[in-house]
């Protein structure tokens, strides 16, 4: 009796993995090897396997190099919104040390320096 054997099912598996075609021979129970390299080449195999291989390391390689925008482009995001956030203390750092040069500068003069007001006082706690 013979038995019925799923060529495309064989072809999909040898396309899509490493397996050989004696291990694909051995591992669906053939008793003869010569009628699955028959399929092999009838269906070029060799070919659509090689072109497979082809396509999936394209598709690899696309979705690698929008994976690695995507990630450039938001470590460029939270890069610039840090710095954003970083501006606003830095402003007033300068500010503060502008009111200090100002202040030593009347001090020296002779002058009173009411109008300016320490980091303390600035935060309430003077």
């Amino acid at each position: 009796m013979h038995k019925i054997h799923d060529y495309a099912a064989l072809e999909r598996e040898f396309m899509t993995g490493d397996t050989s075609i004696r291990e694909l021979v051995r591992r669906h129970g053939f008793r003869n090897a010569s009628v699955v390299h028959v399929q092999t080449k009838a269906r070029d195999w060799y070919v659509k396997r090689e072109a497979f291989r082809r396509q999936t390391q394209a598709k690899t390689m696309e979705r690698l190099t929008d994976v690695a925008a995507r990630r450039a482009e938001r470590e460029l995001e939270v890069s610039l919104q840090s710095s954003e956030v970083n501006v606003q203390p830095l402003a007033w750092l300068a500010e503060f040390t502008q009111r200090r040069a100002r202040s030593a500068s009347v001090e020296i003069s002779g002058g009173a320096a009411d109008a300016d007001v320490s980091p303390a006082q600035h935060r309430g706690q003077a």
